[in-house]
């Protein structure tokens, strides 16, 4: 194993200069500050990362920027950036290998005098693939990426264009599959965007996984575009009527002679002050979008790294303004920017403006001033199929500490995320509600075996640094969601894939045709049932000296540790390190 680079913490390293100050005997120093007083705590949540497939350097001899994970029915692909590559992972057993299902780059090239952008490696290149529903039987697969101006932009579809572009679009491309195989020679151009910078373009796209054939929002493509700004800017889209600072959606199959069709119940079809394509506005950087299901209700959220102060998880609602550049998370922006000093309180007549709020938020740890480049939440996604993660939507700050997030999906499905200056019951700003947001506990499973305990890390890029191939002292986390609901994690700073095992959907439970009452889980003739036979039952181990946090194994929280079958502690301690219940007839 190589030896790891360690990030400073930001309590490590101001007990370092306080014990300066005090041999100095300067009397104060500027200390890091956040905006977000609320704590992020431990709340018991536990990850297991399993390494399962390595890709391939890319075409530069550099780690391949791993994208994006998604699923399309039973199969997993995964996507590179800068080459442009769409692989395939299959798996046999526990065993995943991977085979190259698509060249984009190659495509673009072959079939157009335009070729795949990455003037700019962090915003360039292929930015997300998305596989339509009917995939299996029409074949249709959606790239989102940067690309070549052409000649002759006339000639082209454009959402929206600027003054003095750069020499690179935001492009939705359609493809389509002929026996099982992308034809290169299918490229459609679905729509183009101009640019003013390199910044905050095309992004994350993804079709409502929840939808069924016949509901209206079935085969409906939502598309999320940055604001067009760099960095700590605030030039850019956001409130204009242009595709930039939107989540846009549309039917993205041709529709006659238009390349697209716009859904009738867009929230603003017919308004001239706003393009029928936006489904919501007022976004920076909507980084990532993802689902969810709540009880029934389905929702979409938002991931949106914010600009030196707040990063947001947003719930979006149709014709929802999420205030950028007038507002910052549940703050004030300010032209200014900078740490504390780029925000102010919101105004007590705030419910006036009709701006939407985060449904969760975090702040950013920094000095006074500082411009803040360092930190940006990397949007997940919300497990639901029964897993020992169900209900937490997973996120984390992706840039360089590589910590992950929690929050309860029914939490974020619940927010107070906009006021209504007719409604005494959330007309002011303190009205506003977020969920509670909770630290991660990361494992990483370093021998596939299931017989040893995962080993412990301190974040994200504690397990990404383990890889070989890792090449930075960046985190640049990536989420990915399989075909099971099951969480993949990913960075472009090394070539590896990770499972969490954690999150991975039981296998369902088949009835046994001979047993007389299948809702009775121990059926006794002889007697009364009871939850577990007088005869049969789950003795504690010998007590023994010991606690848990000193022992090393499974065996040795047990032994540390008066267990029974009801002790709510150990069970969880148990399946988050071997992703299965223990054994009834005692610790092993």
């Amino acid at each position: 194993m190589r030896t790891k680079p360690r990030l400073a913490r930001p309590a490590r390293s101001l007990i370092m200069l306080s014990v300066v100050v005090a041999l100095l005997g300067i009397s104060s120093i500027a200390r890091a500050d956040n905006v977000i007083t609320d704590p992020i705590n431990d709340l018991g949540v536990d990850v297991v990362l399993r390494p399962i497939a390595t890709l391939p350097d890319n075409s530069f001899g550099q780690a391949p920027r791993i994208n994006s994970i998604v699923s399309s029915g039973d199969r997993l692909f995964a996507l590179t950036s800068l080459d442009g590559f769409v692989y395939e992972l299959t798996t046999n057993g526990d065993e995943f290998s991977h085979e190259l299902f698509f060249d984009i780059g190659a495509a673009i090239a072959s079939s157009t005098s335009q070729e795949l952008d990455i003037s700019s490696s962090f915003h360039g290149g292929a930015r997300s693939v998305a596989f339509h529903p009917d995939f299996a039987t029409n074949g249709l697969m959606y790239v989102a990426a940067m690309e070549t101006r052409p000649a002759n932009p006339a000639n082209h579809r454009y959402l929206s264009d600027v003054a003095n572009p750069i020499d690179a679009d935001s492009v939705l491309i359609e493809f389509r599959a002929s026996n099982g195989v992308i034809d290169p020679a299918s490229y459609r151009e679905v729509f183009r965007v101009g640019m003013p910078v390199y910044d905050h373009t095309i992004r994350q796209m993804l079709f409502n996984p929840f939808a069924d054939a016949g509901d209206e929002d079935y085969g409906l493509l939502y598309i999320a575009h940055g604001d067009g700004s760099v960095r700590s800017a605030t030039v850019g889209g956001g409130q204009n009527n242009d595709a930039r600072g939107k989540i846009l959606r549309i039917n993205p199959m041709a529709n006659g002679a238009s390349s697209f069709a716009v859904p009738a119940s867009n929230p603003f079809v017919g308004d001239a002050g706003m393009l029928d394509e936006v489904y919501s506005l007022g976004h920076r950087n909507p980084h990532h979008l993802a689902f969810a299901q709540v009880d029934g209700e389905v929702i979409l959220l938002a991931a949106e790294p914010g600009r030196d102060n707040v990063e947001e998880i947003n719930r979006i609602e149709p014709g929802g303004d999420y205030g950028w550049p007038q507002r910052e998370g549940t703050f004030v922006h300010l032209e200014q920017g900078g740490a504390i000093t780029g925000v102010a309180p919101l105004p007590a007549n705030e419910a006036n403006f009709g701006f939407s709020y985060p449904a969760a938020q975090y702040g950013h740890d920094a000095t006074v001033g500082e411009v803040v480049t360092g930190h940006a939440v990397a949007g997940g996604f919300a497990i639901n199929n029964g897993s020992p993660l169900s209900g937490y939507y997973f996120f984390a700050d992706f840039v360089t500490s590589g910590d992950m997030f929690h929050a309860d999906a029914s939490e974020l499905a619940g927010a107070l995320t906009k006021l209504d200056p007719s409604d005494p019951q959330r007309d002011q700003p303190s009205d506003l509600t977020q969920a509670t947001i909770g630290l991660v506990n990361v494992f990483v499973d370093h021998d596939t075996d299931d017989s040893t305990p995962p080993l412990a890390r301190t974040s994200l890029t504690d397990v990404f640094n383990d890889a070989p191939t890792y090449e930075s002292t960046r985190a640049d986390v990536r989420f990915g969601q399989g075909p099971g609901g099951e969480l993949y994690v990913s960075s472009k700073r090394n070539n590896t894939i990770y499972l969490v095992t954690n999150s991975v959907a039981p296998d369902p439970v088949v009835p046994d045709p001979t047993d007389p009452d299948p809702t009775d889980p121990d059926p006794d003739p002889t007697g009364p049932t009871d939850p577990v036979d007088s005869e049969d039952p789950i003795a504690p181990p010998p007590e023994k000296p010991g606690t848990i946090a000193n022992a090393t194994s499974i065996a040795g929280i047990l032994a540390a540790t008066d267990y029974t079958q009801n002790d709510a502690e150990i069970l969880r301690l148990y399946r988050a390190f071997f992703n299965r219940e223990p054994d009834t007839d005692g610790a092993k």
